[in-house]
């Protein structure tokens, strides 16, 4: 008994030092998983840092080429319009006159309608009464001509 007291006791403290040891592994690896996330978060850290320094250049540079560009297409806009401002005066006269012809075309061609159907509107309402006398001509012709 005494040996397999000492047998069993030696397997307890054999397995109690692979569980030791396992832990132990167990713990280094944990340990080395943590610290390489750490590392690879301070470099993303250290690089979005350096990236923002980076990106506030890249921002500055692209505004002031964005503006040079604004101001370099008005620029152009107001020396056109400086060489050719004759050519724009006589435009605007232009179309100021044609507009004002369009205008009475429009007021003659409404009153010259307006005259036809006060001249034509009495007589053709003369026709159609004596014409459905004579003829017989339905009802429905008297709605059109009121």
């Amino acid at each position: 008994n005494r040996t397999l007291d000492r047998a069993l006791t030696r397997a307890f403290a054999r397995r109690r030092r692979r569980s030791l040891q396992t832990r132990g592994f167990a713990a280094l690896k944990t340990h080395a998983v943590e610290l390489t996330r750490r590392r690879r978060l301070f470099h993303r850290v250290g690089s979005r840092i350096a990236k923002r320094a980076m990106a506030r250049a890249f921002d500055t540079w692209r505004e002031e080429t964005e503006e040079a560009a604004a101001i370099k297409t008005r620029m152009a806009r107001y020396a056109s319009r400086w060489r050719n401002a004759s050519c724009a005066a006589a435009f605007r006269s232009w179309r100021i006159a044609w507009r004002q012809k369009s205008m009475q075309h429009a007021a003659a061609k409404e009153m010259g309608s307006r005259a036809r159907l006060r001249a034509l509107g009495p007589a053709l309402r003369r026709w159609a009464v004596t014409t459905r006398r004579d003829r017989g001509v339905s009802r429905n012709f008297t709605k059109f001509t009121k």
